[in-house]
């Protein structure tokens, strides 16, 4: 999978050369003429005219995407995807889309072990085995993470995986971490009522008056 930069034709071509299947966007310049059309929408063409020795074929998947943001606003989107994957029934364009929207999970998991954890910050160790153990330690977090937010996700079906914020997700594991939230048991206070001491009184000293 990938996405509308690298759908030239060279690299669909080279890909279906080494036995390898494809399923790219393709960019809005692209209109492959239909030769073919098929049950569940999508058509067959073929790609590569005066850039390869011979045009290539592939199913062509055309799909309106609708995005509906907190704020009531709706964003339209025109997705138009190339795939060798042959024929609607093993293959129906609608999951096809569905796992092209599912792409991006793995390209936010390396964006938040390499941008997100790091906060910027760079691997300190000059050394291979520094630098493996400090790689080895993102790794482990990240997966402590995403295991924390399936857990969520077991707790409250009404919630979707997908929706969670790994940066909210990384704050609130660390605020759990400092402040021990679910970890200590919380102790009421005790309080100590200190009364003051009453003291003896003091015995008068009898004065001596001196006459003139």
């Amino acid at each position: 999978m990938a996405d509308a930069a690298f759908d030239a034709a060279g690299l669909p071509n080279d890909l279906t050369a080494g036995g390898a299947q494809f399923l790219v966007r393709s960019s809005a310049r692209r209109i492959p003429p239909p030769l073919t059309h098929l049950g569940d929408g999508s058509c067959l063409a073929r790609i590569g005219c005066g850039v390869l020795p011979a045009l290539l074929a592939v199913r062509v998947i055309e799909a309106s995407v609708t995005v509906i943001l907190a704020d009531g606003t709706v964003r339209t989107e025109q997705w138009r995807l190339l795939t060798s994957l042959p024929g609607p029934v093993a293959f129906p364009a609608a999951e096809l889309v569905d796992l092209y929207h599912e792409r991006r999970q793995p390209e936010a998991a390396y964006f938040s072990v390499k941008a997100t954890m790091p906060d910027g910050r760079v691997l300190r160790s000059r050394s291979l085995q520094g630098l493996d153990q400090e790689v080895y330690a993102l790794l482990a977090t990240c997966q402590a993470l995403i295991r924390a937010a399936a857990d969520t996700v077991c707790t409250r079906p009404e919630a979707d995986m997908d929706r969670i914020s790994f940066t909210v997700l990384q704050s609130t594991a660390a605020d759990t971490v400092v402040t021990a939230t679910g970890i200590l048991e919380v102790r009421q206070p005790t309080y100590v009522v200190v009364e003051p001491c009453q003291t003896a009184p003091t015995p008068e000293v009898p004065r001596v008056f001196r006459g003139q």
